[in-house]
């Protein structure tokens, strides 16, 4: 019985001095649900706003493209930030969800971002894709439990 007050305890001062903080629930963002954003030229880029994910830990992406009339063509990748109104760029040696969407699927991916503190998403259309094509996107991100 004293065993477990002093667990207790222990847990008690941990939490009120901050060597560990309560889980918050995942953040998921629908970034894009079916936007429409090909109509006036298939080839345009798409860019979302920017998303703060400086304590997460594990991030990942739902996304779709489908199209009525032909096949969507459309690659999807992150940009990244120091600041969330600084230059946003392909971080070096990833970035890319997907270079080349071209079925109407439903897909699931996790990525690792560089150690910056904003992420944007861009979609841009491909050679081929359709003017009709929407893309739904929505960004998972685990926020750290650790402070």
């Amino acid at each position: 019985m004293k065993g477990s007050y002093l667990l207790a305890l222990i847990v008690v001062i941990c939490f009120a001095i901050g060597l560990v903080s309560i889980r918050k629930e995942d953040s998921v963002v629908k970034v894009w649900e079916d936007v429409a954003g090909f109509t006036s030229n298939p080839l345009d880029t798409l860019t979302s706003e920017a998303y703060y994910i400086g304590s997460s830990e594990s991030f990942g992406v739902y996304y779709k493209a489908v199209s009525d009339t032909s096949t969507p063509n459309v690659s999807i990748d992150y940009l990244q930030s120091y600041s969330r109104n600084g230059e946003f760029v392909e971080p070096e040696g990833g970035g890319s969800i997907v270079t080349s969407l071209t079925d109407e699927s439903p897909h699931v991916k996790s990525f690792t971002p560089a150690n910056m503190r904003y992420l944007k998403f861009r979609i841009r259309g491909l050679t081929g894709n359709a003017g009709d094509t929407k893309v739904t996107l929505i960004f998972f991100a685990r926020p750290s439990i650790i402070r």
